[in-house]
């Protein structure tokens, strides 16, 4: 079972070769800028609205927070910088951890990192709120389907950005409600500022 797309796979190995050694390299990824917004002042007002629009319906205090395809670890920094965490994960590809390990440290922001294929490294764990961010439908179904049954019972609440068309929607939404884990459920359509074509998936038990 393969737990990245072709296309993730090859992109990847381009993000391997990037040398790291300040934020400035970051920003001046051109292979990076190819799959989420910079320069870094954009990423972080849009990481900034998104979580403003998370508040609405959660009131984040003390969490213990799951994120699975965390990017560069910007949408983490900006939490931390709003809310009191009490601990904070992240599943990733190795290729995308190094940078979000780069950036988070850089800041000094503690944080556990996970491969993302080895997700049953979460053990016994529990958390307050599971995160991701625009990533669920560019993950294989069958390593997706394993993963989430996986890590979402361990969850309290659920807050994933993502497509709103109707395939991964559906499927989604139909997958969530198999596992008989979240009661309360809301699907708000976004309409601006990069998340055109996307919903905010909120669910809790």
């Amino acid at each position: 079972m393969t737990y990245l797309t072709d296309t993730w796979t090859t992109y990847n190995k381009k993000l391997d070769d990037i040398k790291l050694e300040s934020i400035s390299d970051i920003e001046k990824s051109k292979v990076l800028g190819g799959c989420m917004i910079l320069p870094l002042s954009l990423n972080t007002t849009l990481m900034n609205t998104e979580i403003d629009l998370l508040e609405k319906f959660i009131q984040i205090d003390n969490f213990s927070i799951l994120e699975l395809g965390a990017g560069f670890g910007n949408y983490c920094k900006v939490l931390h910088e709003k809310a009191n965490i009490k601990k904070y994960t992240i599943l990733d590809t190795p290729s995308m951890l190094r940078f979000s390990k780069f950036y988070l440290n850089a800041f000094n922001i503690p944080c556990t990192f996970i491969e993302s294929d080895k997700y049953e490294e979460i053990g016994n764990e529990t958390f307050d709120l599971f995160i991701s961010n625009i990533c669920l439908s560019e993950i294989p179904t069958e390593f997706l389907e394993s993963l989430l049954a996986f890590v979402l019972p361990k969850c309290d609440k659920l807050a994933v950005i993502d497509d709103r068309n109707s395939p991964f929607r559906d499927w989604f939404l139909s997958f969530v409600d198999s596992l008989k884990h979240f009661s309360h459920r809301v699907c708000y359509y976004l309409d601006g500022f990069y998340l055109r074509n996307h919903n905010i998936y909120i669910m809790r038990k």
